[in-house]
């Protein structure tokens, strides 16, 4: 381009045109050489890019929007294997009927994998002396509690702790959303479980244990100060003792209570994959059971994660 200018304004002698045309002939292997070498490095670049982009996506823990478009059966057990260790995780459609035939399932995988530890999930529930009376009281969680302590394996809570939770909800609702959010929730599963006292009084005992968690100290402390907070939270909520366990479902939008489910299951949701994966990469038997929307949703993560393991 240099030359033709010159020549078209009349100032380049023809010497000089030749030197110029002979450098440029010279050049134009080295151009397209290096033009090549970027090319190339441009591919492999690109093609790494799509292939960790790829299996990020596979890794990924499915999507709310994803599930709702899946259709799946109860139970839903994924099974996978690490070097010397390996997974038996239970998705279970929450009971608290010793006769569901869920529980005789989970007790005769039990014995057949032999688990080195268990998990299960909601915490740390209490098991009773016979397995209906716990099934009937904590469900398909207190039932992990009873085997494991039947056949002393260590047993332990898949859930993240409390107070984390809470500070990641924190950042999105105040403290008085937050802290409804939990009490409805409580108030919901009360009446599918068998107590021996009054949902008055069982709601009593959860107020003081929320209000004892680092930033949900303020009201509601007391179940009058509850009905006042659910009046102007949840207005379509005639009667907190009344709530149904649809204000949780994460999927759907009754209520604000369900995006708060769908935030508080996807932080469960990746707790429970880097924990499970951590414990089966120890060589560990892990024998666990939550509920069937948690391992359909996990299973792509588990899965990915678990094939790509040294």
């Amino acid at each position: 381009m240099v030359t033709f200018s010159l020549r078209v304004a009349g100032f380049a002698p023809r010497q000089f045109q030749r030197s110029m045309l002979s450098c440029r002939r010279e050049k134009v292997p080295m151009i397209i050489i290096a033009l090549q070498k970027f090319i190339a490095l441009l591919t492999v670049f690109l093609l790494a890019f799509s292939v960790a982009t790829a299996q990020e996506k596979d890794a990924s823990i499915m999507t709310f929007d994803e599930y709702a478009k899946v259709r799946h059966g109860y139970p839903y057990i994924v099974e996978l294997q690490i070097g010397k260790g390996a997974l038996l995780y239970f998705g279970a459609q929450h009971t608290y009927d010793p006769k569901d035939a869920q529980i005789a399932q989970i007790e005769k995988l039990w014995k057949e994998f032999r688990p080195t530890v268990a998990y299960n999930e909601g915490g740390n529930p209490p098991f009773s002396k016979t397995i209906g009376e716990t099934v009937g009281k904590n469900g398909e969680s207190g039932l992990v509690r009873f085997l494991a302590a039947r056949d002393k394996v260590p047993v332990y809570s898949l859930e993240p702790s409390r107070e984390d939770e809470v500070a990641m909800l924190l950042k999105n609702y105040t403290p008085e959303q937050v802290k409804v959010y939990y009490l409805l929730r409580q108030a919901a599963q009360f009446r599918n479980r068998k107590h021996d006292e009054t949902i008055e009084t069982f709601m009593t005992n959860v107020l003081a244990y929320f209000s004892r968690i680092p930033g949900l100290e303020g009201a509601p402390n007391s179940v009058v100060e509850l009905e006042k907070s659910c009046l102007w939270l949840s207005p379509q909520l005639k009667d907190w003792r009344t709530v149904e366990q649809s204000w949780f479902d994460p999927v759907i939008s009754q209520a604000y209570t369900n995006q708060i489910s769908r935030l508080s299951s996807e932080f469960r949701d990746l707790h429970m994959v880097k924990l499970l994966i951590d414990q089966v990469k120890q060589g560990k038997r892990v024998f666990a059971v939550v509920g069937g929307s948690h391992v359909v949703m996990q299973e792509r993560a588990l899965k990915a994660i678990s094939s790509n393991a040294p």
